[in-house]
């Protein structure tokens, strides 16, 4: 293991991409009986959703952008299918709250957790499986992006991709050749034209969620106003087997995470109060109302 030894963190000595493990526990009953008995009908079952997603998604690909009724429909069979192949693979309920960086303000109280992301919103987050695009699919029906790569002409520049892009970026990720990659602030008004938000993996490959990866510079010439920002992160709580995909067969993989009874997803959205500021953006619109209303009191 000494050829990967260079993606270990100094600092901590954690590795983001191999594969968690926990302690050994007398599991064998349901791993080698329970298990294989749960993953069979289980795995029937994804994969006819899957093919039913994919296939109503490239139906509905022809309907005119105008009015947005292709975001409407997808926006339907995403809600529905992906939700319900998050629950053929175990995933019966997703934790969701909010985070908070500074104490001195209240947690939000909005339902549903983490607001709602408009048209044309930003949505930062972490990238730990494939099981987080859908259900970043479930929960917004996004414009999906994976960040440029390639030194300082790549800065603040990302290729759109589908659903099933998203999915096989998070399987085997891969640099995008022959397409011309186009500027954050360009998606995020296709975003608002079509009414959907925009998802940036700023890691843009998975890691295990034992840390961050080091970014790359996706925000870089970004605009978005800190009020159309969502940051979000993902987190999975288990026992025996972790459902973050770093390496590894997707078989397997897949094969194992519905062996199990139940899995766990957090999702953690950070508080708007806490989302900080973009400088871009304020030069853009100017100073905010309150800045004035200060200003005036002190007159």
């Amino acid at each position: 293991m000494e050829k990967y030894s260079k993606w270990r963190d100094k600092g901590t000595g954690i590795h983001p991409f191999l594969v968690p493990l926990k302690a050994k526990g007398n599991g064998a009953f349901m791993k080698y009986l329970v298990g294989p008995l749960l993953a069979v009908p289980r795995l029937m079952a994804a994969a006819a959703l899957a093919i039913l997603l994919f296939s109503l998604l490239a139906l509905t690909s022809i309907l005119p952008s105008a009015l947005r009724l292709r975001f409407l429909a997808q926006r339907c069979i995403c809600f529905v299918l992906c939700r319900a192949l998050l629950l053929v693979m175990g995933f019966w309920n997703i934790s969701s709250s909010y985070s908070r960086l500074q104490k001195r303000h209240p947690l939000p109280t909005m339902w549903p957790v983490g607001g709602v992301a408009g048209a044309g919103h930003l949505i930062v987050c972490n990238k730990l499986s494939y099981v987080d695009v859908f259900y970043l699919a479930f929960r917004f029906n996004p414009i999906f992006t994976t960040a440029a790569v390639g030194g300082a002409e790549a800065e603040g520049k990302v290729y759109v991709r589908s659903l099933w892009g998203a999915v096989s970026d998070a399987l085997c990720p891969s640099v995008l050749a022959g397409k011309e990659a186009q500027t954050l602030d360009d998606v995020l008004a296709l975003g608002t034209s079509c009414g959907a938000p925009v998802v940036v993996f700023p890691e843009v490959t998975c890691a295990n969620g034992e840390g961050l990866l080091h970014p790359q510079p996706v925000l870089y010439g970004c605009s978005a106003p800190k009020a159309t920002v969502h940051i979000v992160g993902f987190k999975y709580e288990y026992k025996k087997f972790s459902p973050a995909y770093t390496v590894g067969s997707t078989f397997a993989h897949l094969f194992r995470l519905c062996s199990q009874g139940a899995n766990y997803l957090t999702v953690r959205h950070l508080s708007h109060n806490d989302v900080p500021p973009n400088p871009r953006a304020d030069a853009i619109e100017g100073p905010e109302p309150t800045d004035a209303k200060e200003g005036g009191g002190e007159g």
